[in-house]
């Protein structure tokens, strides 16, 4: 017994495999080329300054916290934000407030933005569990479609960056830990609770990470279950809609093409239609329903219907107002997500030697050159918010509000923006 136990301990710090594992990240390495390119335009961009929602998420907020008693406390840690929780994202800035004394609109806003890792790599660690033997073009394509820069409107937005990347980022998590053993639920749990009580789209979520583990063990099952209930049930008490003032009368016709050019904008906004349908009848078609109930194939499903669900939601609630817009930035990486799914699905139609080569090629084709166009346009939307928040005293549509919120901000030394513009 104690000897297959050394032998099992020694093998497990064997030198050798462990230089193994670190020579295979390093060989590939290079699939996560788009992130660095992605970082790098974080990095020149990102600034000390508070635009848009960031004045009062998290900037007020931290300041109406420490102001607040114990039981005000807690209540604001649980209180909507428009129809929004933020539970996550409201612990972060009020621990770096606590922990620095002051609030940093860089340091936050980069690590939302470095949330994108975890979807990454947790999202390669499936495609690779589901084709390990092909896994290397199609995490490639993952890379491209979760860096790419047409969602530069969160990576530039410290409320943004947390929140919207952040549930995505949860979400991920949760499936990752509830794919490991029963050890890990405690942590699968965690992430669960953060994924359902962030964004509203959280709420779908946590309906898929329960369907995840529909053929994982009884103990899974059970807890995925009742936590993903409990946290929603949770999630509607004292819950009130918003609507905004510039709303308009129900019309079928706005969510559906809203859907539609949502699912087309990856690759074009002004051909957005006709590429949407071209997109959603090719999900139709190369769609492996055959497979629809195999416990194999449910990560990969339970990532596919995580975005489309959200696209959903956001055509629903979304396009009735007069400036809803398709192409929103901080929207665009679900139906990027999708488009990742739908090159999977393509690839697994591929069945011979030749057919892989010339599919593969034009896969990659396509979304190389896909990169390469949304690169532009996001560099841009990072540049112009960069000159925004340093050239506006105030990017707010109520600028008034925010000088008030900065000055009392300042005087209680939690941040000053005169001293980063």
């Amino acid at each position: 017994m104690n000897n297959t136990v050394t032998t099992a301990a020694s093998a497990k710090g064997n030198p050798i495999k462990v230089i193994g594992k670190i020579s295979a990240i390093l060989t590939n390495s290079w699939l996560l080329f788009p992130a660095f390119f992605f970082y790098i335009q974080v990095s020149k961009n990102l600034t000390n300054i508070p635009t848009m929602d960031d004045f009062n998420m998290p900037l007020e907020y931290v300041m109406n916290f420490t102001k607040a008693g114990f039981q005000g406390k807690s209540g604001m840690i649980f209180a909507q934000y428009a129809e929004h929780r933020l539970v996550p994202s409201k612990l972060i800035y009020i621990s770096y407030y606590y922990i620095t004394g002051g609030l940093n609109f860089r340091i936050l806003g980069i690590l939302g933005d470095l949330q994108l890792l975890v979807v990454a790599f947790v999202g390669i660690h499936f495609i690779k569990k589901y084709l390990p033997e092909s896994w290397r073009l199609l995490a490639f394509i993952w890379a491209l479609v979760v860096f790419d820069l047409n969602t530069y409107e969160n990576a530039c937005m410290t409320m943004n960056a947390m929140g919207n990347y952040g549930v995505i980022c949860y979400f991920f998590a949760a499936l990752y830990f509830y794919d490991k053993e029963d050890r890990w639920i405690p942590i699968a749990v965690l992430f669960q609770f953060f994924c359902i009580f962030s964004n509203a789209n959280g709420l779908a979520a946590g309906v898929f990470i329960a369907l995840f583990n529909i053929a994982k063990s009884p103990r899974k099952r059970t807890i995925s279950l009742i936590a993903s209930c409990i946290f929603i049930g949770l999630y509607f008490i004292n819950f009130h809609t918003v609507t905004l003032p510039n709303k308009l009368p129900f019309d079928l016709n706005l969510p559906v093409i809203f859907f539609i050019r949502q699912s087309g904008a990856h690759f074009s906004f002004n051909n957005s239609l006709l590429i949407g349908l071209l997109v959603l009848a090719l999900l139709a078609v190369l769609f492996p329903w055959r497979q629809l109930f195999q416990p194999r194939f449910t990560p990969i499903l339970c990532i596919f219907l995580f975005p489309l669900c959200t696209m959903f939601l956001a055509a629903a609630f979304r396009s009735c107002y007069s400036d809803a817009q398709f192409q929103t930035s901080r929207y665009l990486m679900y139906p990027q997500m999708m488009i990742g799914c739908l090159c999977l699905f393509a690839w697994m139609k591929l069945k011979s030697v030749l057919q892989k080569r010339v599919g593969g090629s034009v896969i990659v084709g396509i979304m190389l050159f896909a990169y390469a166009g949304n690169y532009k346009f996001g560099k841009l939307g990072f540049e112009r918010t960069n000159y925004h928040a340093t050239t506006v005293k105030f990017w707010h549509p109520h600028p008034a509000e925010c000088e008030k919120i900065c000055k009392e901000a300042c005087e209680r030394d939690i941040y000053c923006i005169e001293d980063n513009k």
